[in-house]
């Protein structure tokens, strides 16, 4: 199920597979995290942590490659990206509690080390999963986990020790917290749009799909693009119908098997040579066919795409009865009617898509 209660629907699942395809290269994104960590290490003036540093950089690698190994063996589940960002999240804190608890150190030095730069590379990251739960979960366990080590002092020491910082390291710490505080809202907003556009290029191009399998290339795109504001209306068209002579006799000595490979093969070819002539399938009843051309969009030449399609059906449907034959199976014959006139016709269009699985 998704989110809300509602049944997954093509799109989600759509959706679902390009977020997959997207991990690998969100998990191979960990290594440029993990490059900037390393250099933050290396330009830290202060060598007293660095074993600590080197620690924290080896686990975070490990866990770098082992993202990676999850994805490429296909191990990889959703669920992991909270822990992801769980992991993340708990460096950046430990970076801050490490340089603000540092007695040696003043508040605008602390949050001016290189080390805590990578809280936004890892922002950054967390956004590339197209989910705004990740990116806000990160944010907030940053925000509220730095803020809770920054007034560590206050719990211990009282109210006052607020008091004893200088104008300079209040404005230092504001300033970066409002900073991250931005820059999380932007990713999260980013993400959302993107997030909408990808479901509604998804949604187009599956609409476009379906619409393909009925209508020719271009008036698929046409109706695609334009969209399916065919209200009752009555307009010039012509209607194919075709069927297969004697079929009730001839599929009542046939096994079900069979019956249904012979269909599934003439509803394909009568399929393909009504939709190179500009036509539309709009039904199959067993072996009958119903095909209309200009309708649901206008065609001028609708009669004579019509009756070119019979021709064109005919020799098809006499040569694919000589292969029968040949192959030592029952032949067919088939019959072909064309009526050209007025029509009445009301959300065609909308009702095709709506019943397309």
């Amino acid at each position: 199920m998704t989110s809300g209660g509602r049944a997954p629907t093509e799109i989600d699942a759509l959706i679902s597979e390009v977020e997959q395809r997207n991990e690998l290269r969100t998990a191979l994104w960990r290594f440029v995290a993990l490059l900037v960590f390393a250099l933050s290490v290396a330009l830290e003036p202060d060598i007293a942590n660095h074993e600590i540093h080197l620690m924290l950089l080896s686990a975070y690698a490990a866990i770098t490659f082992v993202a990676v190994g999850l994805v490429t063996a296909q191990l990889f589940r959703p669920w992991l990206n909270w822990v992801y960002v769980a992991v993340d999240a708990s460096l950046i804190i430990y970076l801050t509690a490490e340089h603000l608890l540092d007695p040696a150190s003043s508040l605008v030095d602390a949050l001016a080390t290189p080390s805590l730069v990578i809280a936004f590379v890892l922002l950054s990251h967390a956004s590339m999963r197209m989910r705004a739960g990740p990116v806000a979960a990160f944010a907030l366990i940053v925000i509220l986990g730095s803020s809770a080590v920054a007034l560590m002092p206050v719990w211990e020491n009282g109210f006052g020790a607020v008091f004893r910082l200088s104008s300079e390291e209040i404005q230092a710490a504001g300033v970066r917290l409002a900073a991250f505080t931005v820059v999380a809202a932007i990713q999260i907003v980013l993400v959302l749009d993107i997030r909408r556009l990808v479901q509604e290029a998804v949604a187009s191009s599956s609409e476009r799909a379906n619409l393909t399998r009925f209508f020719a290339p271009e008036t698929a795109e046409r109706l695609a693009t334009e969209g399916a504001n065919l209200g009752l209306r009555r307009q010039e068209a012509a209607i194919l119908f075709l069927d297969i002579r004697g079929f009730t006799r001839l599929s009542e000595t046939m096994p079900l098997e069979e019956i249904a490979s012979l269909l599934t093969e003439y509803r394909r070819r009568v399929t393909q040579a009504v939709s190179g002539c500009d036509g539309v399938v709009d039904k199959f009843i067993g072996d009958g066919v119903m095909a209309v051309f200009g309708f649901p969009l206008p065609l001028a030449t609708a009669a004579l795409r019509a009756f070119e399609c019979a021709v064109e059906l005919s020799h098809f449907l006499d040569v694919w009865s000589e292969i029968r034959v040949r192959d030592g199976e029952e032949p067919l014959s088939f019959a072909i009617g064309v009526h050209y006139g007025h029509v009445i016709g009301a959300s065609y269009l909308e009702n095709i898509i709506a019943n397309t699985p």
